[in-house]
């Protein structure tokens, strides 16, 4: 079974009664992986923050997982799949970026999942905070060992939250590429031209992704 990583947040509210939540975009890029797309997708419908919009980028699969992505959008009118020749997972995801209408995106490998308050959390802090680039949270690697399921993460030892500058960012630059535990305003990423590479099949598109995004925002929340 393949290592799924799981994100997590703060359950802390810092919202406003009453608002009226804008647009997050989520894109997963989809190959081949029939056998836990739908645990993916079911994780981010189920979100407690539902002005979402789902945007499922299949890269030229061979098995079904295109049909699986056809099915749930027939049933959810936030889901939407576009279709593409096998290219590779960065041009996967600089096709859903493109594609994007709303004011922050969101990555989720489609062989993962989200726990059910991650974009509500995320969000806000991002409100709290006064929309920072970049909001990004503590993760879980879920690994089966025969019937066992045990659980490993990465601690940014914070107690709450802290906000980092655009010039006090070392410690990130030091944690690992999970670019799939953070929510980008997307005005950002344009102003910025922050994309991945498009290379080649998951040749650790994330990396690069990364160090484009993180020392060009001027503001980013981490939360544990």
């Amino acid at each position: 079974m393949a290592e799924a990583k799981r994100a997590v947040t703060s359950t802390d509210n810092y919202a406003q009664n009453g608002r009226r939540d804008p647009l997050i975009s989520v894109i997963v890029p989809v190959y081949n992986v029939r056998e836990y797309l739908t645990l993916c997708v079911k994780s981010i419908a189920a979100q407690t923050y539902k002005n979402i919009e789902i945007i499922l980028v299949d890269d030229g699969s061979t098995d079904s997982s295109g049909e699986v992505c056809d099915r749930y959008a027939a049933i959810d009118n936030r889901i939407k799949v576009i279709h593409n020749k096998n290219s590779g997972m960065g041009v996967s995801y600089n096709t859903g970026i493109d594609a994007a209408e709303g004011e922050y995106i969101g990555f989720v490998e489609s062989d993962d999942m989200v726990d059910e308050n991650f974009y509500e959390s995320l969000y806000n802090l991002a409100l709290y905070h006064n929309k920072p680039d970049i909001v990004k949270s503590e993760w879980f690697i879920w690994h089966s060992q025969q019937d066992n399921v045990s659980k490993d993460s990465q601690l940014f030892n914070y107690n709450d939250y802290e906000l980092f500058s655009i010039c006090e960012r070392t410690s990130l630059l030091l944690v690992q590429c999970t670019v799939w535990s953070a929510i980008y305003r997307k005005d950002f990423l344009n102003s910025k031209q922050v994309r991945y590479l498009e290379t080649p099949g998951a040749s650790y598109q994330d990396v690069g992704f990364t160090y484009k995004a993180l020392p060009q925002a001027e503001r980013i929340v981490v939360t544990p």
